[in-house]
């Protein structure tokens, strides 16, 4: 009987730490992926809203490029590369 209190306590936490689980994924800044700005392809970057990245070398596996970019609050545009 003892071992029958033990299994449905250790359930409930389980549960709990779940659901604890659950609402950290399910808060306002989910991660967004970062898309090519030539072909329009997924990377594998994700970004946040307070994330900041400033001449981020972006490659892109669909189209095999890299391509600069600077990403701020989830806005992004390419970065101004001067003439060598």
């Amino acid at each position: 009987m003892n071992r029958d209190v033990q299994k449905r306590h250790t359930r409930g936490n389980n549960a709990r730490l779940f659901g604890e689980k659950t609402k950290l994924m399910n808060r306002k800044e989910a991660p967004r992926w970062v898309r090519c700005t030539l072909c329009g392809g997924k990377t594998r970057t994700k970004v946040y809203e307070d994330t900041v990245l400033i001449k981020f070398p972006l490659y892109c596996p669909k189209c095999k490029r890299e391509i600069r970019i600077d990403v701020v609050k989830l806005k992004m545009v390419l970065s101004e590369e001067p003439d060598a």
